[in-house]
C-alpha cells in the first residue's frame, strides 16, 4: 500500500521578503504571496488529496486555506509542523545576528546538533519534533494522498531524515516559497521526488 505525501511550503511573507528569520514569530503573506497561492491553487486540486494537514502558524494555515479552496477538506493542525524556533535570532538577518551577536553567532555556526538558542531550540529538538510529525500524519492515513503545508526549516528536516543527513547538518534541502515536495512511503519506507535543492548554508558560512 503506497502513501503519497505532498509537502508544500508556504506563500511568501513579508519577512521573507526582507530576508529576516521567522521562525515561530508571525509574518503575514504579501500580496504577491497570495496570488502566487491562488494562482497553485488548481495544480493542487488536481492532486486531489485526501487529508489535509497544516502548521498552526498563519502563513501556512492562510496557505494551506487558499490552496484547498476548492476541495473543502478538513485541515488538519499538527503543532509539529512548525518552523524551528530561533529564540533571540528571530526578527532578524543572518547579518545582523552576526554584527550583533558575534559570539553566539559563532557557536551556532559550529553545527553542534544539541546547542540550544537562547529562547529557541537546538537542531536535535527541531529535527526529532519535525521528523515525528511526519511519521505520525503518515501512520494515521495508509493509502491516503495527504497535503502537508509547513515551512522550509522543517520540510528539510523531514527530507533530511528521508535521505540519512544528520540533523545539522550543513548542507540542506532549500524549498522555494511553494515548492511542492513529492514523498512516497511504501514497504514501511520513504521515497523522494523533489523540487527542493540541496545547498551549501551559505548564509552561516
Amino acid at each position: 500500500m503506497k502513501t503519497t505525501l505532498y509537502i508544500v511550503r508556504h506563500g511568501q511573507t513579508e519577512w521573507n521578503r526582507l530576508g529576516l528569520l521567522q521562525g515561530q514569530l508571525a509574518s503575514p503573506l504579501t500580496e504577491e504571496g497570495i496570488a502566487d497561492t491562488e494562482a497553485f491553487r488548481q495544480e493542487i486540486t488536481e492532486l486531489e488529496p485526501d487529508v489535509v494537514y497544516s502548521s498552526d502558524q498563519d502563513r501556512a494555515l492562510t496557505t494551506a486555506k487558499i490552496l484547498t479552496g476548492d476541495l473543502h477538506r478538513e485541515i488538519h493542525i499538527h503543532e509539529g509542523l512548525r518552523e524551528m524556533n530561533f529564540g533571540v535570532f528571530q526578527a532578524k538577518s543572518w547579518e545582523n545576528i552576526e554584527e550583533e551577536m558575534p559570539e553566539l553567532f559563532e557557536v551556532y555556526r559550529q553545527d553542534d546538533p544539541d546547542f540550544v538558542i537562547p529562547e529557541g531550540e537546538s537542531h536535535n529538538q527541531f529535527h526529532k519534533r519535525a521528523v515525528n510529525a511526519l511519521i505520525e500524519i503518515t501512520e494515521a492515513h495508509p493509502g491516503k494522498r495527504i497535503l502537508i503545508v509547513s515551512h522550509g526549516g522543517t520540510i528539510n528536516k523531514m527530507l533530511g531524515y528521508v535521505e540519512g543527513m544528520r540533523p545539522s547538518a550543513n548542507r540542506f534541502f532549500h524549498s522555494k516559497n511553494l515548492a511542492l515536495n513529492i514523498l512516497e512511503f511504501e514497504n514501511g519506507r520513504y521515497r523522494r521526488t523533489t523540487e527542493a535543492e540541496l545547498l551549501e548554508y551559505s548564509a552561516i558560512h
